[in-house]
């Protein structure tokens, strides 16, 4: 748990502690995870609707039984700050709005060098 909570603590999450159960919140409060070790849903994660009317979006629960890595595989996505490659059709159109959508074309490689600057006018031979 000592690395994934640096892992949180590197991308902001804040921290509060309950007795043994630890629960991080998002940088934007919109994603809550919980570890609790010793009960039987060892791991929850939460997330939240950017339109703050509280409404669920996903969750994901892990049993104390679950491999460590899977809940490290896990937590690792969630701190990720890269864009994450998806088709259209896979984001939900209500979040079309809060999402930087950008088409594969942009995404296909290096820009472009820009152009020579031009000389000042008059400046012939």
């Amino acid at each position: 748990m000592e690395d994934l909570a640096d892992d949180l603590n590197r991308a902001r999450w804040k921290r509060t502690a309950y007795g043994t159960r630890t629960v991080y919140l998002s940088p934007d409060r919109l994603c809550i995870l919980a570890h609790t070790p010793h009960e039987e849903t060892a791991w929850q994660i939460v997330t939240q609707a950017p339109t703050g009317d509280g409404s669920e979006r996903w969750n994901l629960s892990l049993s104390q039984d679950a491999p460590p890595h899977l809940a490290r595989s896990a937590v690792s996505q969630l701190v990720r700050d890269e864009p994450v490659l998806r088709r259209l059709r896979e984001i939900p159109r209500p979040l079309h709005r809060y999402a930087g959508i950008a088409p594969i074309a942009h995404l296909s490689g290096p820009p472009s060098p820009p152009d020579p600057p031009k000389p000042p006018p008059g400046r012939g031979r």
